[in-house]
């Protein structure tokens, strides 16, 4: 037997065995035997909702039980394919997609329950039932836009948030942003396209959400489209690539890495690929970290503090320890991380969990203990919802609630099934909450400007001249503290930036250099929201200004080099130079045009000079191996930079004269034993003809 039942690891337990017998009773025989009756006195007895499911569904489900879940699912998705495709009226496809609906869920609650399945199965299965209603409707309703469908029209969904990243609810909605690719229709056809892609989603929302005698398929959201109060519902990709691009947000960021095309999925991907700059930042991004926190606070201050008692009541998805937390953490440090390592794209949470211990951004364990407590809370949420099919995320208030949850997970009591779900929330708060939290006090006499007393007290020879300085900081007469944001960052950061300086040698040069440092900037939004979430890297900052004032110097011309610090090889050993000029060969490919491919080479050594000149304040490479750095990085620049000016000129000029060139090194170059500041000393020669 390859059945659900023959794979059960436990079983629900019946809250009202009488309800749940009486279902069972009125099924097919087969489904009445000690392999099946358990798990269906169990669900039925504990969920009324379950219990009209399989009252309905019963005969259906007798004449696949001996099939593994995973095949009865197919059946269930192959057949309202097969039928949405016929159908003849919207009437009947409705229909279709309500029982196939009803039948899926049945499936993967008893799969769930049973243990068959773990969360990812689940959620899985929840998502490819979407996906495939979905596809159905929008393939019948284009079907009749034109007979080749989708293949020509251009129209295009982006499955979102849980359904884009495969991790459906048992009742969730569906998230959808609906897209036609306006570049397949003339200019003078555009606006008719777009009208019936909007009469066709409306149509797609109706077929999918309205409740009928055969209840309802999917909620669909789609507010989730650029400035949903004043667009339509299809938009053009273009509309949408300029909104984002002009004024697109951290949430709608962040809302993206889940995104996945259903329908034209080849239309939809290219439409993502478009977006990946406003996606993924290559450069320093941790204002996006203070915006995710912002979020965060705005939600904790209307669900509550963390519970310290009764649970009853508590919304275990944004409430503090719960599954929001661990999205914002894995998805914040994607978007703050995603930029420079691809591998961190990925759309699930547990996958970008994976992904971040992978890459040595967090601790193998950290990620491990987020992943089981994401999975505890997700399963509970679900048992909520299969209560009554409701779309809630709150630990029922009614004890006969909470003792029919409790049920369906097979614990004896309400209270234990409390102290399981309290302990993971515990654990997700503790391990997220030092993320979310910024440097520095809420009291206001903490960010107070320190006293000449006290920095004579931490080191610094001249106080007076020292606070002075401190004062401009405070007061925003610098643009890196100027404007509401980065003040308050800046006001969370001053304390600790004043104790960091007066560990160094010399805390009056160490504040000089720091000053020019931060007067260079010309923002500190991003550099204060970078020290905020790392203060190792404050620490080093300060280190530099102390030890290396050249350093700290270009640090303030050119901070997009802080992101070189973001890569987990940054204290390695660089590279040899073939090594490095095949890197830079790859990179310049990803220019578009001469200008662009300069700016990437340029912004390609400056890191790697940063790079090694840290290294060497470090002590981690001598002078003779800073040398052969700096040279090596120096000699993979010409080499590759050489052909792209040479072809540039003679696109401009014509070829060159002469039948090839040469570049001599001399001087330090020559040598391999350049410095932080040698120039380079060269003698290009040519073949003459």
């Amino acid at each position: 037997m390859n059945g659900i039942a023959a794979r059960q690891t436990r079983v629900p337990l019946a809250y009202d065995p009488g309800r749940g017998r009486s279902v069972l009773d009125a099924l097919d025989p087969s489904l009445r035997g000690p392999d099946w009756s358990d798990l269906l006195v169990g669900a039925a007895g504990s969920s009324p909702y379950l219990a009209r499911l399989i009252g309905r569904h019963g005969d259906w489900l007798a004449a696949h039980a001996p099939k593994s879940p995973d095949d009865i699912l197919a059946v269930c998705l192959a057949d309202v394919a097969a039928k949405a495709a016929g159908s003849d009226a919207a009437a009947a496809l409705m229909r279709e997609i309500r029982v196939a609906k009803g039948r899926a869920a049945m499936i993967t609650a008893l799969a769930d329950l049973a243990g068959a399945w773990d969360l990812n199965a689940v959620t899985g299965a929840l998502t490819r039932t979407a996906d495939t209603l979905c596809e159905a409707a929008a393939a019948w309703l284009l079907s009749r836009e034109s007979p080749s469908g989708a293949n020509d029209a251009g129209y295009c969904l982006l499955a979102m948030g849980k359904m884009g990243a495969g991790e459906l609810n048992f009742s969730s909605d569906i998230d959808l942003i609906a897209l036609f690719d306006d570049s397949r229709y003339p200019p003078s056809e555009v606006l008719e396209a777009r009208t019936r892609f909007v009469k066709l989603t409306r149509s797609l929302v109706k077929l999918l959400s309205e409740n009928t005698a055969d209840g309802y398929g999917f909620r669909v959201d789609l507010r989730l489209r650029p400035s949903p109060s004043t667009t339509p519902v299809c938009m053009a990709m273009d509309a949408a690539e300029r909104y984002y691009e002009s004024v697109g947000r951290t949430w709608e960021r962040a809302a993206h890495i889940k995104a996945r095309p259903l329908i034209d999925p080849a239309a939809g991907q290219a439409y993502l690929d478009r977006l990946t700059p406003f996606i993924w930042r290559r450069h320093l991004d941790f204002a996006a970290l203070e915006d995710v926190t912002e979020m965060l606070r705005k939600i904790r201050s209307q669900k509550g503090p963390f519970p310290a008692g009764s649970l009853p009541g508590q919304d275990i998805k944004l409430g503090p320890g719960g599954v929001r937390e661990i999205e914002f953490f894995a998805q914040t440090r994607q978007l703050i991380l995603g930029g420079r390592n691809p591998l961190l794209r990925v759309r699930p949470t547990m996958d970008a969990l994976s992904a971040l211990a992978d890459a040595g951004e967090i601790s193998a364990d950290h990620a491990n203990a987020l992943t089981a407590h994401l999975t505890a809370l997700r399963t509970w949420e679900h048992r909520f919802q299969m209560l009554e099919d409701a779309q809630t995320h709150t630990v029922p208030k009614s004890a006969e609630a909470r003792s029919r949850v409790a049920a369906l997970s097979g614990f004896a009591s309400a209270e234990a099934f409390q102290a399981d779900l309290a302990a993971h929330m515990a654990g997700t708060h503790s391990l997220t909450e030092a993320f979310f939290t910024p440097a520095g006090s809420d009291d206001p006499d903490a960010n107070a400007m320190p006293t000449e007393t006290t920095l004579s007290e931490l080191g610094f020879a001249e106080p007076a001249r020292a606070a002075a300085v401190i004062q401009r900081w405070h007061n925003g007469q610098i643009p890196a503290t100027r404007g509401e944001r980065s003040q308050r960052l800046y006001a969370g950061l001053e304390e600790t930036i004043i104790q960091q300086l007066g560990k160094a040698a010399s805390p009056d040069q160490a504040l000089i250099q720091f000053d020019r440092f931060l007067s260079g900037l010309p923002a500190g939004v991003q550099v204060f929201s970078l020290f905020t979430a790392n203060l190792q890297l404050l620490s080093l900052i300060v280190e530099i200004c102390a030890a290396a004032p050249r350093l700290a110097a270009y640090l303030g011309r050119c901070a997009q080099v802080l992101d070189a610090l973001l890569d987990r090889d940054f204290w390695e050993p660089l590279a040899g130079e073939a090594a490095l000029h095949s890197d830079l060969q790859d990179r310049l490919k990803q220019g578009q045009d001469y200008e662009a491919r300069l700016d990437i080479a340029r912004r390609w050594a400056r890191e790697l000079w940063f790079r090694t000149g840290v290294q060497v304040l470090r002590g981690i490479a001598d002078a003779a191996e800073a040398g052969r750095a700096f040279t090596a990085i120096a000699t993979a620049s010409i080499r590759a930079l050489l052909p792209e000016v040479t072809a540039n000129f003679a696109e401009r000029h014509g070829s060159p004269p002469g039948h090839d060139l040469a570049v001599l090194a001399l001087g330090k170059l020559g040598s391999a034993e350049m410095t932080a500041g040698s120039d380079l000393d060269l003698i290009i020669i040519y073949d003459a003809e």
